[in-house]
């Protein structure tokens, strides 16, 4: 546990998925989709990941490759499994209409049936019998992005003409996406043995942050508020966001959202001074990242002082991120230095 001036924070290093195959010498597509391979690079990469970094900082869970765009592939999209690529999807709908009616066609759809619904349960069985004391859950890594995220995926780019030239419709299909995403979220939850949530939900929309902050309380906000309604059963709810790319213009149309926990990640626009005065207002706390491809530039004197500084604007959480760079570009020192600067404010 970590304190600054009496109040727990949290200060960590969080692993990037791509460190197993990397390490596991496996191609990106075999991890993701074969799970002897994927088995066999977790044994490889643990075992490489504990050389590296011992007790000072415990490997992952044993997991299959997150996959973010299945409730996409229940719309309509496909899945691209390119060689050593994450999975990622393009766009599909040619206009508004198709979207609309793309959506419309989902909003009864049955996971059960779904192919890669079915091939992940089965990788998260295998991985359990491979690692039985890892406790591997049963399903896992089938996940969702957020309304604006997902219409811009559906749409590309021309999402952001289509709410000046169609805002009803636009606004019809972000409540369908925020509908259709939750119940995709509830199906993981359920799947994995867990249950509808009680009291908090979590939305990762970084396309959001594209969408002008005057349009907030049309094109965004009720659409968060749609999706917690579906995915959290009571009311007040605990909302966890994260939004990359956000401006300082953005912090004050976020009051209405009612946001627990805000977290804006990689927002190059955004400065701790930009952070500090809207804690209490426009979110009741926030966390800062110093981002995977910035840490491995840093000295130890640049690493302290970035986690200090952001505890001093108050941030309640401090991240950084190790990847398969890292190990790469032999930076696995800067890593080292993060967890050493935070042994200062351990309890």
């Amino acid at each position: 546990m970590y304190t600054y001036n009496g109040k727990e924070v949290s200060i960590k290093v969080e692993i990037y998925p791509d460190v197993v195959p990397y390490l596991g010498e496996t191609d990106m597509l075999q991890f993701i989709t074969d799970k002897v391979a994927c088995a066999d690079a977790w044994e490889k990469a643990k075992e490489k990941f504990y050389s590296e970094f011992g007790e000072m900082l415990p490997m992952n869970r044993v997991a299959p490759h997150p996959i973010s765009y299945m409730h996409l592939v229940a719309l309509g999209g496909k899945l691209d499994m390119r060689q050593n690529g994450e999975p990622n999807v393009h766009p599909f709908a040619s206009d508004i209409d198709e979207a609309l009616a793309l959506a419309k066609k989902a909003e009864n759809f049955n996971y059960e049936n779904m192919k890669e619904a079915n091939d992940l349960y089965e990788m998260c069985e295998y991985l359990g019998r491979r690692f039985p004391e890892e406790n591997v859950s049963a399903f896992t890594g089938f996940g969702y992005e957020g309304p604006v995220t997902t219409a811009v995926l559906m749409r590309g780019s021309d999402f952001y003409c289509d709410i000046y030239d169609e805002p009803e419709k636009c606004v019809e299909l972000l409540n369908l996406i925020a509908i259709g995403a939750g119940k995709c979220a509830n199906f993981a939850r359920l799947k994995s043995g867990g249950k509808i949530n009680d009291y908090a939900y979590s939305i990762c929309d970084d396309f959001a942050a594209l969408i002008p902050p005057q349009m907030f309380d049309e094109f965004v906000i009720p659409h968060w508020y749609t999706f917690g309604d579906t995915t959290t059963l009571d009311t007040p709810r605990r909302f966890f966001l994260h939004c990359e790319g956000m401006k300082p213009a953005h912090l004050g149309y976020l009051k209405e959202a009612h946001i627990n926990h805000f977290q804006p990640s990689v927002s190059p626009d955004l400065s701790l001074s930009d952070m500090t005065p809207w804690i209490g207002k426009s979110y009741n706390e926030f966390d800062w990242l110093c981002y995977a491809f910035n840490i491995v530039k840093m000295s130890d004197e640049q690493i302290s002082v970035f986690i200090e500084d952001s505890l001093k604007a108050g941030a309640c959480a401090v991240r950084t991120q190790i990847g398969a760079y890292a190990f790469e570009a032999g930076k696995t020192d800067r890593i080292k230095a993060w967890i050493k600067a935070a042994e200062k404010y351990k309890a």
